[in-house]
């Protein structure tokens, strides 16, 4: 995937999405606290109608019970004894008239009542009325007795007793009314049988209404119940009653279900929206439990009432939904064009961070081909143009090391061929004269060295030896070995004095070469015929003369090294030597070499080496050196070259072709 690509998918997941997920949760939970709320409003107004309708029954109860205790306050008989009772029912109940439609009271025993005084001689007129009685006669009804089972029947929807149009009729109960009203009570009272009295009553109420049948009121005295009383009302003005009293002022449909399933509302709109709701009357009669449901724009919340009563309300919260709804989707819009305008400012900025890259990623193809010369232009100070310098800085570099790799490959062919130069102007075996024998060896401490040896026959038959060591190392010291080992392998057959021929040499080294440049040299003839061995120490190591007894003779230096100190003179030395005698020249490399402790070889070890080489072949002398050598220094490299040469002297002058395998450096 393209990093462009990759930076606006990351900003859309991390910019979109989450603000997609914030504007949904903003929506959804303000929702669900709207639906709650509305909830707890319309279950809190349906718990309010259903005690609104147990208050007004309690107040229907409590009117009935002072109408009853009213019985014994009337002082009157006959006619004036029922127009006083009925004015006192009409008094007492005017305010439920539109409710109820009739009260029957039953004594808890019918008996007699107490005798009434007789009335004064000017009794007052009987007052006029819709129930009232007429004065005595043949066809005027008898004379009701206040403790005998009576009804009071009420006409007209007055808000008062003084309304002309409350009226009430006051009739006495015949006994078969009272059984058949008495059978109805205590059907009532087999139903609901609960410890608390009047919770039974409140029961009794709802049931009887929920079912159609009459209010039944248990009538007191003090602790004691004297009697019963019946109220038939009317459900339907009693429910409109109670639902008139719920807030309508944002569209609410107060509504109840009765047992049957019949649903009661307030006018034929309410009626109208509450029918397109599609409520499943039947369910909600026999469901107990609550219920709360969004039923279109409308939350409906419904509350059963032990007695099969259902008190619901329908509130719209559709228009404050879609009002949450648009908001959120306003916010979302308005997030989505901010990201946009985003976007529009991101996709230059990725373009160009990516072109830089683009051109990064080009640059390292080109290089990975073996171009050193690519580059990339930084366009910005930023991590990308860091990065762009960091790779010019890189490719200059490998660019430089190509070249020094280069460089160092030439050099490497060049000291190679060097070597094998050097190696090519050593002695390529070892010599043998009459009985005379000798061999050496060159280790360089680099792949070429300064170290040199030598051996060849001088047109007269004497042997010339040569040992010498070359200051520095690498081409430098090479080029000098070769040219001085020439010098004197051309100069030795021509000039018999030995002090001349060193003394030339370092007058032509101290003239064409550097201060710093000069050479330890060591040059001899042995005369075999007269057994005498002539040398010149030019600045160079003692060189050890090893006698057949095991005896060891140092020869030392006889002047300066040769360019270091010019124009000084040389000593020349003679020494007699004899059969079995050996010769052991060296360069400053073999006793210089140090151990891992740092300790030096030394001309003691070379010393211990010899003496247990006594009468050893010069090969074998040769072995044992480099190979105790070897083993005092261990891993630690040779620091300065190291050079060998044995001479064995034998008897015999004759001059013999040298023989033997080619010698080669040991590496």
């Amino acid at each position: 995937m393209k990093l462009r690509l990759r930076l606006a998918l990351a900003f859309f997941l991390v910019s979109v999405v989450p603000l997609a997920i914030v504007t949904a949760y903003s929506y959804v939970s303000s929702a669900a606290a709207l639906k709650r709320a509305e909830e707890t409003q319309a279950d809190r107004m349906a718990v309010e109608m259903r005690n609104r309708v147990g208050q007004v029954l309690t107040e229907i109860g409590d009117r009935v019970d002072r109408l009853w205790m009213l019985r014994g306050e009337a002082g009157a008989t006959g006619l004036e004894q029922e127009t006083q009772l009925r004015e006192a029912a009409v008094t007492l109940l005017a305010e439920a008239a539109p409710i109820v439609r009739r009260i029957d009271i039953v004594p808890s025993a019918a008996a007699p009542a107490p005798p009434a005084p007789r009335p004064p001689a000017q009794s007052r007129a009987p007052r006029n009325g819709p129930g009232a009685r007429g004065p005595r006669g043949p066809r005027g009804p008898a004379p009701i007795q206040l403790m005998a089972p009576f009804s009071v029947e009420l006409h007209g929807a007055g808000a008062s007793g003084k309304d002309p149009a409350s009226t009430g009729v006051l009739t006495a109960l015949s006994p078969e009314e009272v059984a058949a009203w008495t059978r109805a009570f205590q059907r009532q009272a087999d139903r609901v049988r609960p410890n608390d009295l009047h919770a039974a009553e409140r029961q009794q109420h709802m049931s009887a209404l929920a079912t159609g049948e009459a209010l039944t009121f248990l009538l007191h005295r003090g602790s004691d119940i004297v009697g019963r009383a019946s109220a038939t009302v009317s459900r339907t003005r009693l429910i409109e009653t109670v639902l008139s009293l719920a807030r309508r002022d944002r569209g609410e449909l107060p509504f109840v279900v009765d047992a049957d399933g019949r649903t009661e509302t307030l006018g034929a709109e309410a009626r109208t929206a509450l029918g397109a709701l599609h409520l499943d009357t039947a369910r909600l009669a026999a469901d107990a439990s609550p219920t709360t449901a969004v039923l279109g724009d409308y939350m409906v919340v419904m509350r059963r009432d032990p007695s099969g009563i259902v008190f619901g309300i329908a509130r719209p919260i559709g228009g404050s939904l879609r009002e949450m709804r648009r908001a959120s989707l306003t916010n979302l819009g308005l997030g989505a064009l901010l990201i946009a305008l985003a976007f529009v400012a991101i996709i230059p900025l990725s373009s160009r961070l990516t072109r830089d890259l683009r051109a990064l990623i080009e640059a390292v193809r080109r290089l990975t081909r073996g171009d050193r010369s690519a580059r990339v232009t930084a366009h910005s100070t930023d991590e990308v143009g860091e990065l762009g310098g960091a790779f010019n800085r890189m490719a200059a570099e490998l660019e430089t090391h190509d070249k020094l790799l280069v460089e160092q490959e030439r050099l490497r062919r060049e000291l190679e061929l060097c070597r094998q130069i050097q190696n090519d102007m050593l002695p390529h075996g070892p010599l043998r004269l009459g009985l005379t024998e000798m061999t050496g060896v060159s280790v360089p401490a680099r792949e070429v060295g300064g170290d040199f040896f030598n051996y060849f026959v001088l047109p007269g038959g004497d042997l010339a030896l040569l040992v010498g060591d070359v200051s520095g190392k690498g081409v430098g010291a090479a080029l000098m070995m070769a040219n001085i080992q020439a010098t004197l392998r051309a100069k030795l057959p021509l000039e018999a004095d030995l002090v001349q021929l060193v003394d030339t040499v370092d007058r032509e080294v101290a003239a064409n070469t550097p201060p710093e440049v000069f050479v330890t040299l060591f040059v001899g003839i042995l005369d075999q015929s007269r057994r005498v061995f002539r040398y010149v120490n030019a600045g160079h190591n003692p060189q050890f003369l090893v006698r057949g007894g095991g005896t060891i003779e140092m020869l030392p230096s006889t002047g300066m090294p040769v360019g270091l100190w010019s124009g000084r003179g040389y000593e020349e030395r003679t020494i007699d030597v004899r059969e079995g005698d050996l010769l052991f020249l060296y360069t400053d490399g073999a006793v210089e070499a140090e151990n891992a402790a740092g300790e030096a070889f030394g001309t003691a070890g070379l010393e211990k080496v010899l003496r247990g080489c006594a009468g050893s072949s010069v090969d074998d002398i040769l072995i044992a050196t480099e190979s105790a050598l070897a083993a005092f220094r261990g891993s630690v490299e040779l620091f300065d070259d190291a050079t060998m040469m044995v001479v064995r002297l034998g008897a015999g002058a004759s001059a013999q072709h040298p023989t033997g395998a080619a010698a080669a450096p040991v590496e």
